[in-house]
């Protein structure tokens, strides 16, 4: 806790009071009942309720370092965008190419400049290799207007300190607001896995679409894109299928 902090009525609510509040009820409930905040859960795209923590209290978060799983991840530069856009955000997910499920690792999200979402984006990519003994396998970033010209600079500069990114360009046609609520069902039905950690990514989607930004949501919905072209599951040998039933036919099989 915050040491010299001061509630407005402590004999009714502490401060202690009010963090267990916050943590039990969430932010976007606390918010809205508690600090008379006018974003109301109600409104909200994703409800709290929703969120599936794989670090959640008694359970073992997967070894992200089996074969199993890839990383996808996708950088939102948001450069002259809107108001909302003023942080940026780097999404990694560990896709489990046997189930299906994302498993959101990084989210990192803050206010920088260009230069500086090149180094993080550069940074991440050794500390997956680091961690887990391997590096992405898709890089996605958004190359809307100018935004082309700073994927061609994190092209160079990731060849630069060899790191090799696997970008990949993300033109995105559709209006993001529809973008961003399209991860409404992934998230609801538990597809995506999120981290306790992660708390930028947890506040900017609770409180979407009501909330001050929204790089984070937009971030995400451009890495579960990439993630979703990805081959997941047993491929059916359908030859093989028709082979065996000729000889099923036969006697054999």
């Amino acid at each position: 806790m915050l040491e010299g902090a001061e509630v407005l009525w402590e004999a009714k609510l502490s401060y202690y009071d009010l963090m267990v509040i916050r943590i039990s009820e969430g932010e976007a409930s606390f918010n809205s009942e508690i600090q008379n905040d006018p974003i109301d859960p109600e409104n909200c795209t994703f409800n709290e309720e929703w969120f599936d923590f794989y670090d959640d209290d008694g359970k073992v978060p997967p070894d992200f370092s089996e074969g199993r799983f890839l990383f996808i991840g996708a950088n939102d530069p948001s450069l002259g965008k809107t108001r909302k856009s003023d942080t940026s955000s780097i999404i990694g997910l560990a896709l489990d190419t046997k189930s299906g499920y994302m498993y959101v690792v990084i989210a990192s999200v803050e206010r920088r400049k260009p230069d500086v979402i090149i180094e993080d984006a550069i940074e991440t990519s050794r500390r997956l290799k680091r961690e887990y003994k391997k590096p992405f396998t898709k890089f996605g970033v958004e190359t809307v207007q100018f935004q082309a010209y700073f994927k061609d600079i994190m092209v160079q500069r990731s060849a630069e300190a060899g790191e090799y990114l696997p970008i990949e360009e993300i033109k995105s046609i559709q209006n993001k607001d529809v973008r961003i609520q399209s991860l409404q069902p992934f998230v609801k039905n538990g597809y995506i896995k999120f981290s306790k950690r992660h708390k930028e990514l947890l506040k900017q989607m609770s409180e979407y679409p009501m909330g001050a930004h929204d790089d984070a949501p937009d971030g995400l919905e451009m890495a579960v894109k990439l993630a979703r072209s990805v081959t997941v599951g047993t491929k059916v040998d359908y030859k093989s299928v028709i082979s065996r039933a000729l000889r099923f036919r036969h006697g054999g099989y």
